[in-house]
């Protein structure tokens, strides 16, 4: 850690008073020169434990040439995982006073599910009109800081971690919507949801009200359409869809686990989450969770090796 220098060192020791770090080592830059790049990355494993002394820190093994040494050293040198208390939300990892805030968090959550709670209200927010002069300090730099443009949400708390846009994002605002989710009001005010998590629930509804142009009609098959007279009897409209493209760290499970909510509580009770992998259930559970407790609604999770393929 020495030559982290202090500040690094300072800032490594109060990371320790809420998780260890297990295992530190960097792999060489130009593992990734086919990739354009030749910057030496660092690996850390860190267990969500706090360490029983903050000051010591795992010896390095050093360089890695190549990434089959560090998965030698990772598989070869990191411990056991400690066993761990339910998860609660991130928003409450985020914060520091980490008992008096997970106590908090925890009576706040269990408020979410107590049976008077699990009705919905619309959310409240008013739509504004924004412009570079009037709202933000545009730079000449690639990304700007995220912040709600068209938006303002009552109670609604800022976003745990830092987000950034495109510079040329940043200097168009979204058009102004006018859908207002339907979630329990503890959502918000206990930030289940973060401001930029619930504008994407308010996005994603405004879509969803609104169905694509044009009448079709589909075969047997369901994967051929024919375009169709407006008057046709067997013909069909379909939904608009909605596209979230944020980044790692926006938090995509909780804004689709808020999608799904405000659906369920509009009615609509049957949603399907697919992820790529079994290695996203843990995560897809984890991030409805929350909500799903805020309106009892039920779930249940199938890996991919236990649905049979479709022969067509």
């Amino acid at each position: 850690m020495t030559a982290l220098g202090s500040m690094a060192s300072l800032g490594f020791t109060r990371l320790q008073e809420r998780g260890r770090v297990v295992f530190s080592a960097a792999i060489d830059g130009r593992v990734y020169a086919r990739h354009g790049t030749s910057i030496d990355t660092r690996l850390l494993v860190i267990d969500r434990s706090p360490a029983s002394d903050p000051l010591s820190f795992p010896a390095s093994p050093g360089i890695a040439p190549d990434t089959d040494t560090l998965l030698e050293w990772v598989t070869g040198t990191v411990p056991a995982r400690l066993p761990t208390s339910p998860a609660l939300p991130d928003c409450a990892r985020s914060k520091p006073g980490a008992a008096v805030a997970a106590i908090s968090l925890r009576s706040r959550l269990q408020a979410v599910t107590h049976p008077t709670a699990q009705h919905g209200a619309p959310l409240v927010y008013n739509a504004v009109t924004w412009s570079p002069t009037a709202g933000s300090n545009l730079t000449d730099s690639l990304y700007e800081n995220y912040a709600l443009q068209s938006v303002r949400i009552e109670g609604a708390r800022p976003h745990p971690t830092k987000l950034v846009q495109s510079a040329a994002m940043a200097s168009v605002a979204p058009p102004q919507p006018s859908y207002k989710p339907l979630l329990p009001p503890a959502v918000a005010s206990s930030a289940l949801l973060s401001d930029a998590q619930l504008e994407s629930v308010i996005y994603a509804g405004e879509a969803h009200s609104g169905f694509l142009t044009g009448r079709w009609t589909v075969d047997e098959t369901y994967d051929n359409l024919t375009a169709a007279a407006d008057d046709a009897s067997s013909a069909v409209v379909f939904r608009r869809g909605w596209m979230l493209g944020d980044g790692t760290g926006a938090g995509k499970g909780r804004q689709v686990a808020g999608i799904v909510l405000d659906n369920w509580l509009h009615g609509r009770t049957r949603a399907v989450w697919i992820s790529k992998s079994d290695k996203l259930i843990e995560d897809a559970q984890r991030d409805w969770s929350p909500q799903k407790a805020a309106r009892g609604a039920r779930s249940q999770a199938a890996e991919p090796s236990h649905v049979q393929q479709s022969r067509r």
